[in-house]
C-alpha cells in the first residue's frame, strides 16, 4: 500500500481548513469547450502553505474529463489562489460505476513552467490513493461514531 510518507508527504497534525466547496466549478475543455467537476480545496495553518484540491468527475459533465483535463485543472486552481506548484496537492476522484470502484488518485507534474499568465503543468503522473491516506492527509479522523448522539 502506498502511504503519504511513501510520497514524501506528511499526516496533518491538525485538521485542515475547508476553503472551498464548488459542485460545478468550470474548467477549460478542448476547442474553448468548457468542462465541470466538483472542487473541493482545503489549507494548511500553522504555517505550511499549502492546498489539496480534490476535484472529482461529475456524471453530468458532458465535457473532457478531470485525467484528459487535469493540467488545465491545475493550472486554473494555481491562478484562481495564487499557489505555487510546490504548494499545490492534486487528487483527482472518481465515483464507483459498474466497471471501476471508486478511487482516488494524487496527480504529480514532473514539469511546470511560469508562463505569462500563470502556470503550465505538464507530464501528469497518477499515484494510486487509499480513501484513509486521504483523510490522514487532511486530518479527518477515521471512526466519527463517537459524536453522533452528542
Amino acid at each position: 500500500m502506498i502511504t503519504l510518507e511513501n510520497l514524501g508527504l506528511s499526516a496533518s497534525v491538525n485538521p485542515m481548513i475547508a476553503a472551498e466547496t464548488n459542485d460545478w466549478w468550470e474548467f477549460p475543455g478542448y476547442f474553448r469547450s468548457v468542462a465541470h467537476c466538483q472542487l473541493d480545496l482545503f489549507t494548511r495553518g500553522g504555517g505550511e502553505k499549502f492546498t489539496v484540491a480534490i476535484v472529482t468527475e461529475l456524471e453530468e459533465n458532458k465535457g473532457l474529463s478531470i485525467t484528459n483535463g487535469i493540467e488545465y485543472i491545475a493550472a486554473k486552481i494555481a491562478k484562481e489562489h495564487n499557489l505555487q506548484p510546490k504548494d499545490l496537492i492534486l487528487v483527482e476522484h472518481w465515483h464507483g460505476d459498474k466497471i471501476l470502484d471508486e478511487h482516488y488518485s494524487l496527480v504529480r507534474f514532473k514539469g511546470t513552467k511560469h508562463e505569462r499568465g500563470g502556470w503550465s503543468f505538464q507530464n501528469p503522473e497518477w499515484v494510486p490513493l487509499e480513501k484513509a491516506e486521504l483523510d490522514r492527509l487532511i486530518g479527518i479522523e477515521e471512526d466519527l461514531s463517537w459524536v453522533e448522539g452528542d
